[in-house]
């Protein structure tokens, strides 16, 4: 199913909750909205859903305009953070449910739950009562029941915030593996930056009922086209520079051809040049983009890396991280950091 949303506008006692969002959503895409809580993310899924209307805009599903259309008659369950399960029903039982309301038949109901708790490696829970499982598996068995109506898309709304972080994990390669096995189109909402890094087929990064960027995972955090996409997404680093006359930027630590640049740069513009702590190479090759020495402040060691908090000249900030450290960097030990001029993000100053 192709998802487009045109123009859509909703307020809550008269402030402004979605203000004008057009997105496409693509067949069989696992589509992520991603941003702060407040953003509108679930206001604009609610909306998709059929919860809620928008005040203006229009919503069409493969085409078919489908404002004003109840949520049953949308063809898009959704998938809630709580389970919302049955508790005194049997995991076939509640994955049965939607279709025994629609008045499917009895056997086809076997046939399509049995299909459902497949997809979802749950047939051999099919008896057991919700109580019974972990909240893994119970979050399986709502994604089955959504899967058994044949759904046109699925709806998530945050649907792995009540597990602990091993589970989110498995949770995580298990969505992936059921799309996998049986593709469908997936508007997915989080405030989690690596849960839609890893799963997204495609990232929209919303912030104050507005969308600041769409992309895929990789365009979204090497290539931001704004500071708060480049910082939701995760750390960076900032300095100020000034474009040259060949378009690449001055520093007071160097002077690089920015891996990713706005359109239409003028000589002479003050900029913002950002990179990431990972970006960041301790004790690298000084002939890189950008080349300097500082002294550390403070270092956080995790085994397979360490964060280093540092000040440079002219009292510039900057985390770097070191992969693999040989030893614990100590405070007040001075070190070379590098950065490639392909790591680099410029930006206008907003």
């Amino acid at each position: 199913m192709r998802i487009e949303f045109k123009e859509l506008r909703k307020a809550f006692g008269g402030v402004p909750v979605i203000d004008g969002v057009s997105l496409t959503v693509e067949p069989d895409e696992l589509f992520f909205l991603l941003g702060p809580s407040g953003c509108g993310k679930t206001t604009l899924l609610r909306m998709v859903a059929g919860f809620l209307e928008p005040d203006a805009g229009e919503i069409f599903l493969d085409g078919r305009r489908v404002n004003g259309l109840p949520p049953e008659a949308r063809g898009t369950p959704m998938v809630f953070q709580s389970y919302a399960l049955w508790p005194h029903l049997s995991v076939f039982e509640n994955v049965a449910y939607g279709l025994r309301v629609r008045k499917t038949p009895e056997e086809e109901i076997r046939r399509r739950v049995h299909d459902a708790l497949e997809a979802t490696r749950m047939q051999d829970y099919a008896a057991r009562a919700p109580n019974q499982l972990s909240g893994g598996q119970q979050q399986r068995v709502a994604i089955s029941r959504a899967l058994a109506v044949n759904p046109s898309a699925l709806l998530f709304d945050e649907p792995l915030s009540n597990l602990d972080a091993k589970l989110r994990d498995e949770m995580r390669d298990e969505i992936r593996e059921i799309h996998r096995r049986r593709p469908f189109t997936a508007i997915y909402v989080t405030h989690d930056q690596e849960e839609a890094m890893t799963l997204a087929s495609r990232i929209a990064v919303m912030d104050r009922g507005t969308v600041r960027q769409v992309g895929a995972p990789n365009e979204i955090y090497a290539r931001p086209r704004n500071r708060f996409v480049a910082e939701f997404i995760g750390a960076m680093n900032w300095m100020t520079g000034t474009v040259a006359a060949d378009g690449r930027v001055a520093t007071a630590f160097g002077v690089v051809r920015p891996g990713s640049a706005p359109p239409g740069l003028k000589a002479g513009e003050e900029i913002l040049l950002g990179f990431r702590p990972a970006a960041a190479c301790v004790e690298g090759d000084a002939r890189a983009g950008l080349a300097f020495g500082a002294e550390i402040e403070s270092c956080r060691y995790s085994g397979p890396s360490q964060k280093l908090h540092l000040r440079a000249e002219g009292n510039l900030r900057v985390v770097a991280v070191e992969f693999l450290p040989r030893r614990v960097r100590r405070p007040g030990e001075r070190v070379r950091i590098a950065v490639a001029e392909r790591d680099t993000v410029a930006l206008a100053p907003e």
